[in-house]
Order: C-alpha cells, then sequence, then structure tokens
C-alpha cells in the first residue's frame, strides 16, 4: 500500500477564446501521457484547453494557433 500510486488525480479545464472557464473536469490518470492524450481530445471542442496536475500547468493546447503574446 505504502509507495505505490495506482493513479494521480488531474484537470481538464475547458475554456472559451477570452480564456475563460466553461468546465473542469477532475479525473483520476495514471500518469502525464496518458491525462494529455485525453485532454488532446477535449482541443476540438474548446478553443482552450489546460491540463493541470494539482496546482502545476502541465500543458496548454489550442484549437487554433494564438494571434499575439500568450498569456
Amino acid at each position: 500500500l505504502f509507495g505505490q500510486v495506482t493513479s494521480l488525480d488531474y484537470s481538464i479545464c475547458l475554456l472559451d477564446a477570452g480564456g475563460h472557464t466553461q468546465r473542469t473536469e477532475s479525473a483520476p490518470f495514471d500518469d502525464d501521457v496518458s491525462a494529455l492524450a485525453q485532454a488532446r481530445t477535449e482541443v476540438s471542442g474548446s478553443p482552450i484547453v489546460e491540463l493541470w496536475k494539482g496546482e502545476r500547468l502541465l500543458a496548454r493546447l489550442f484549437r487554433d494557433p494564438p494571434k499575439g503574446p500568450v498569456q
């Protein structure tokens, strides 16, 4: 039991084009790669998708390339 991690909690945040959160989904994944694969499936339905692991931003994905500086 100790030292074994079977899954980690991640948050996938769906944002509108202005960067405002529209929906957040929390889910357990075995690793970052699995969580990122799921986040990539969400980018077709939302302009911006962020993948969080706790309080750490792992990835920010854009449906269309950003025009100008990314904040």
